[in-house]
């Protein structure tokens, strides 16, 4: 994709910002130069820029070539995940998805391939393995499937959907502290939320938390929502209909509600945009 910019730019169709959030100034934006490779997947990390490539390229010659590309200006530094670029590899019939997330460090990001269980954090100049998750076999696709050579298009489908269950992906990673939140994704799309800490090295269903006066007693249902932080939060949500149903068991467990929840279930409408909540993480009192 680097090679064929240099004749068509593609800047002009994309527009990448930074959003600051300020306290004092609420937020302000920063406008960043759009690379002239811009129709690939693109992320920005730290002045360098990682580009996906999922598919295969029949334009280009060389037979080997790379999902991931780390990119200064018009020159690939990096390249991580090699491919055999042929026909009817996996790559030849459908996108080779990769989830990227950002981390509150700035210059790391974090990198789980489609089929793939392990975690791995992204630098300018490094890629290594973070985490690795250990599922049952009928939620794992089996080693040999990206290097099979499919006859058609319906062979390649039907490897896929023989066990459904297969965890396809990872998304909405949050690491924060020594905890780790993550969705998997299967292939028939069911999706299972999980907490994972790297202290006492357990992994938790978040399906199965059950809520407590910490969080005055919210649904369960927030631990499975938590998608954004800052060093001192992670962020979740709850819709208003859904937290109208609460309202009165929470005014009947809570008998001192802060303030300024008490307004906001007084006036609350089934109308209104989901409510936005910070969790405050307990450091680890584990040894």
């Amino acid at each position: 994709m680097v090679e064929q910019s240099a004749k068509t730019d593609f800047s002009k169709y994309t527009s990448l910002e930074l959003l600051h959030l300020d306290k004092a100034n609420h937020y302000s934006i920063e406008k960043l130069p759009t690379p002239r490779y811009a129709l690939n997947n693109i992320f920005y990390l730290n002045g360098y820029y990682l580009s996906v490539n999922g598919r295969y390229n029949k334009y280009l010659k060389d037979t080997i070539d790379y999902h991931l590309d780390i990119i200064k200006g018009d020159k690939i530094i990096k390249s991580y995940f090699p491919f055999i670029n042929l026909p009817k590899l996996p790559p030849y019939y459908a996108n080779v998805s990769f989830s990227v997330n950002n981390t509150l460090d700035e210059t790391a990001l974090l990198v789980q391939k489609q089929f793939d269980n392990t975690i791995y954090a992204l630098t300018a100049d490094s890629l290594y393995q973070k985490y690795k998750f250990v599922f049952p076999a009928d939620q794992t696709m089996t080693g040999d499937f990206q290097s099979t050579m499919f006859r058609s298009n319906i062979e390649y489908n039907t490897a896929v959907n023989k066990n459904n269950k297969v965890i396809s992906g990872f998304n909405n990673l949050v690491e924060h502290q020594h905890l780790l939140f993550f969705t998997t994704r299967a292939v028939n799309y069911a999706q299972k939320n999980f907490l994972f800490n790297s202290v006492d090295n357990k992994l938790y269903d978040l399906g199965k938390i059950t809520t407590d006066s910490t969080v005055h007693f919210l649904p369960p249902k927030i631990f499975s929502s938590i998608t954004e932080q800052d060093k001192e939060y992670v962020y979740t949500r709850i819709s208003s209909v859904d937290l109208l149903r609460e309202k009165e068991k929470l005014i009947a467990q809570n008998k001192n509600l802060p303030e300024k929840m008490k307004e906001l279930l007084a006036k609350l409408d089934k109308f209104d945009n989901a409510i936005v909540i910070k969790l405050k993480i307990k450091p680890s009192t584990a040894k």
